[in-house]
């Protein structure tokens, strides 16, 4: 070393100094720097990997467009047929394949098994365009469907036909027809594009689906269009483009193959990105773990600057040698985080190609992998800017008896230099995500967070100091270390506070939806929601149903038709034109009724609601959340479009609605005369006293009107959960690698102020201390930070958690005890084992050694 720094004075200031100094310092830099290195891989990996599978999958999913769609193009319409004249239109391009959907009850006939939720799909001899429709035992589409002598055929999923305990050759019940079960159905390409579904699909032909009388008028099926090109038309988009302009009015959907599965793009594109805000919050607290370790790496070289300096070397050599050593060891770490996060889609290949519909072939994502270098870059340089310039700035003198005196040490420009590398990083990271609004939100509370945990971890020593003389012992010197300027222990806090944070409010949130939904709908709501009740049967359905109800209110009945929104205060509906949370309002066709009296649980808050009895023009209440993202007030119009019909309507009142009250809650609620006469049927809610009335009124409404689909509450609620439980398995493995990474910058935390504990050790033992005074001193003092740590980080997390549980999810939110308490056993546990084995080292050290150092 001293023949290194010999060399380094003569050369001064030169590059030749500066390459010898990085040289020179290199392999000792890389064992002292663990905790950094370890920070930025997690980081890396976790910003790598979420951006590399959201990547592959979609790259999946627009290769694989036409086989997901089963053709180049679908026109899907709500409840109607297209019109005989756009349909010989879409025969001229090339070949239809024309299919019905609709979600309805099948019953096994001569089987104990009760009905089954399903999707029914009638679908005609084109089916599918595209992909492969795998049957078992193996037979075509034709064969399985044909008409046979015992009637029509049918193809059950597997889970529908084990739920209803029938086999090849039983017969099952569908509305008023009866159809004969001749195959499983093993793969259903257009699975994806057929929506959300609340149970398994059942199929039949597309002729056989009118015997079953659920295709009567205002019944909620979607008739679907997919359409293969012949070669040398227009292309898909030029042909949607078409038939929008000239069919303005018939409220189609269209979709073209490289738009396919438009619900699974829009739910990775927020979940995919919700992950990588996660992943950046932990990669930015793993920036505090940089700052920690270069800290603690340029401290154990305090001596070395100082003499390279007294030799000649100015701050230019020692910021350059330094940083060129910081850099190296930075893209190493960065390099390997990279290597693993390529590896990450390659991993998860056997889990995704069981789940996904289509082949799985993961590729490395190079602009994820950039991404992910980028923000590991400038993390690592926005906090290892200032201990690196205070290095190369401070004097030698003062860094010879820095370990003694801490004095304090103020850089604006460093900070102020570090703070824009952070903001031009949460820049990129909004402009680049799928909706700006939530990512700025995001970042925005991610920064108050932080702001509040540090603001609070820097008042302890203010709020300790007064409490310094009153303890004795041990407690006086953990209180007196906490209390010390200078000390680390705001650093510790943030580490380990802003870990624990994300990680309880991610819990919290779990907790929430898992209990949050039966908790707030297990007691009030009903046990069925029944849908197409016809108007000719609502007495008889009423006289059935009252039968198994559990009281008076427990039956309820309310029209139902389907439109949809077409202009606004006079000016055309425009979804790109609306806020984003409400543009669902106006794509496609929405539920509406017309009620005489308030709904309820629902609350007017602006306007009147009419009288029972009026009947002048048409009036309509609007829900006043949805109400301020349209840029509606009462006065205004709104046109809405029923069954082919415009009708304009003046808002007459909003009104807050109660979704916790598992009851029907209608956006668009019209006075009772404008649809009175006109084809609706009904909706209606049944909750039964007990498990066996529900058992009953199944079976009993089921048999008595086939045609009325009958949906189980928990039925659904289990549907909802099972997805809430997929979802939870990347929620918790983001998770647990940001409370790695809160571990890694707590034990750099620890470990930057390693050689000044050690003297202090050696002073506390020479002054009398024991060796155990000292050890309990320590541990009283992690105690104490875990504690307050935890703390702070259940205030924020349950702050966070309930506006994300009840401004966003619509449940009530309710603070889990045993989720808060194993969060602050998490942080004793950290906070002791892994300070406890850092501080054992301090405490092995004989104080002459020690002294003879200094």
């Amino acid at each position: 070393m001293r023949g290194g720094m010999r060399r380094l004075a003569d050369g001064k200031d030169g590059w030749r100094a500066v390459w010898r100094l990085a040289r020179s310092e290199w392999r000792q830099a890389g064992r002292q720097l663990k905790t950094l290195i370890a920070c930025l891989v997690i980081g890396v990996v976790t910003i790598g990997g979420v951006e590399s599978v959201k990547d592959n999958l979609e790259r999946g999913i627009a290769e694989n467009g036409r086989r997901l769609l089963a053709g180049d193009l679908m026109i899907s319409r709500l409840q109607q047929p297209l019109p005989r004249d756009l349909r010989q239109l879409l025969a001229r391009y090339g070949t239809v394949q024309e299919s019905v959907r609709l979600t309805t009850n099948i019953r096994a006939v001569g089987k104990p098994a009760a009905p089954a939720l399903a999707l029914l799909r009638a679908v005609d001899e084109h089916y599918p365009l595209y992909g492969g429709l795998r049957l078992d035992p193996p037979r075509t589409l034709a064969q399985a469907l044909a008409e046979g002598s015992e009637g029509p055929g049918i193809i059950l999923a597997p889970e529908l036909a084990a739920r209803l305990g029938v086999r090849l050759g039983d017969r099952v019940q569908v509305g008023r027809a009866v159809f004969v079960v001749r195959a499983l159905l093993g793969d259903e390409p257009d699975r994806l594009a057929t929506g959300m579904r609340l149970g398994p699909t059942a199929m039949i032909a597309r002729k056989a689906a009118v015997r079953t009388g659920l295709l009567a008028f205002g019944s909620l099926a979607t008739y679907s269009y997919r359409l293969r090109l012949a070669p040398g038309g227009p292309t898909p988009a030029q042909l949607r483009d078409q038939l929008l302009a000239r069919f303005p009015d018939a409220h189609l959907r269209i979709v073209t193959a490289d738009r396919a599965a438009p619900g699974l793009r829009r739910f990775l594109d927020r979940f995919g990105h919700f992950l990588l805000l996660v992943s950046l919050t932990a990669l930015l607290l793993g920036g505090v773990g940089v700052a920690n370790g270069v800290r603690a790496y340029l401290a154990r070289r305090e001596e070395a600057i100082a003499t390279i300096k007294l030799m000649g070397g100015g701050r230019r050599t020692v910021f350059a040698g330094y940083g060129l050593v910081l850099g190296g060891i930075v893209a190493a770490a960065m390099l390997a985080g990279l290597v693993l996060a390529a590896a990450v889609p390659f991993g998860v290949k056997a889990v995704l190609a069981e789940i996904l519909p289509v082949p799985y072939r993961p590729r490395i994502a190079w602009a994820a992998l950039g991404h992910a270098a980028f923000a590991g870059s400038m993390i690592a340089t926005a906090f290892a800017l200032v201990p690196l310039r205070r290095a190369a700035a401070l004097p030698a003198g003062r860094l010879w008896r820095w370990h003694v005196s801490r004095e304090r040490w103020r850089d604006p420009k460093g900070r102020w230099a570090s703070g824009i590398l952070v903001l031009v990083l949460a820049a990129v990271t909004i402009w680049r995500a799928p909706e700006p609004r939530f990512a700025a939100i995001f970042v925005a509370a991610s920064a108050l967070a932080i702001a509040l945990l540090w603001g609070l971890a820097a008042m302890m020593p203010w709020a300790l100091r007064h409490l310094v003389r009153q303890p004795k012992g041990a407690w006086k010197i953990a209180l007196a270390h906490l209390a010390r300027p200078g000390g680390r222990s705001a650093s510790i806090m943030l580490s380990l506070g802003l870990g624990l944070a994300l990680f309880a409010t991610l819990a919290l949130v779990e907790s929430n939806l898992q209990g949050g939904m039966r908790r707030d709908l297990g007691e009030r709501a009903p046990n069925f929601f029944f849908l197409d009740i016809p108007k000719q049967e609502r007495q008889r359905f009423v006289e059935l149903a009252r039968r198994f109800a559990d009281g008076r209110t427990a039956l309820r009945l309310v029209p139902a038709l389907r439109g949809r929104i077409v202009a606004l205060a006079g000016r055309l509906a425009d979804p790109q034109a609306v806020a984003p949370e409400v543009r669902w309002v106006l794509r496609g066709d929405r539920g509406i009724t017309f009620a005489r009296a308030l709904p309820p649980g629902n609350v007017v808050v602006a306007g009147r609601w009419w009288p029972a009895d009026y009947a002048g023009p048409p009036l309509v209440s609007v829900s006043a959340e949805e109400a301020r993202g349209l840029g509606l007030n009462v006065g205004d119009t709104l046109t809405v479009s029923v069954l082919g019909r415009e009708i304009t309507a003046t808002v007459a009142s909003l009104r807050r609605l109660s979704w916790r009250s598992a009851g029907f809650n209608f956006v668009l609620v019209f006075d009772p005369a404008t649809f009175a006469a006109a084809p609706f049927t009904y909706m209606a809610s049944l909750r039964t006293p007990d498990l066996a009335s529900e058992e009953a009124a199944y079976r009993a409404i089921t048999t008595a009107f086939p045609q009325v689909t009958a949906v189980r509450v928990r039925d659904v609620l289990q549907t909802v959960e099972n997805l809430l439980a997929q979802m939870a398995a990347a929620i918790r493995l983001t998770a647990l690698l940001t409370v790695l990474a809160g571990v890694v910058v707590l034990i750099g935390a620890i470990a930057a102020e390693e050689r000044l504990r050690q003297h202090e050790a050696a002073v506390l033992k020479l002054l009398g201390a024991t060796r155990g005074d000292v050890l309990r001193a320590f541990l009283l003092e992690l105690v104490l930070i875990g504690v307050l740590a935890a703390a702070l980080a259940l205030a924020v997390s349950g702050l966070a958690a309930r506006f994300v549980v009840v401004e966003a999810l619509q449940l009530t939110f309710s603070w889990q005890m045993p989720v808060a308490l194993a969060t602050l056993a998490a942080s004793l546990a950290m906070a002791l084992v892994f300070g406890g084995a850092i501080g054992w080292r301090t405490l092995t050290r004989r104080p002459a050694s020690l002294l003879r150092e200094a």
